[in-house]
């Protein structure tokens, strides 16, 4: 699904536990970080927040909308539906996202 993010709004905010990542398709967003991981904007095909799709531990910045920005939501169901069907991960956002084809998976 495409999710429409206005200017200003968090995706994603420090500490909570998603279930979600996310590849940018529109806009930019922004987190300020720490000594490990520096501040950093994410633009159009980006990948975000990728560690809640397999791990449980909570997120480490807060990820802000610098202007009006959209987003496709990947679920861990997708993930899961995805390597259920196929049995392996090396075409899964192909599948996902078909406009994403030049997409490199970033899973084992």
């Amino acid at each position: 699904d495409l999710l429409n993010v206005p200017a200003g709004a968090a995706l994603v905010r420090k500490g909570e536990c998603g279930m979600a990542a996310f590849i940018v398709a529109s806009g930019m967003f922004e987190h300020s970080g720490d000594k490990q991981h520096p501040n950093q904007s994410y633009i159009k095909n980006d990948l975000v927040n990728v560690h809640c799709l397999y791990l449980t531990e909570p997120s480490r910045d807060t990820l802000v909308a610098a202007i009006d920005s959209a987003v496709w939501v990947i679920t861990r169901r997708e993930v899961v539906r995805h390597l259920r069907q196929y049995g392996h991960s090396d075409s899964l956002f192909k599948v996902l996202f078909p406009s994403f084809i030049s997409f490199s998976c970033p899973f084992p």
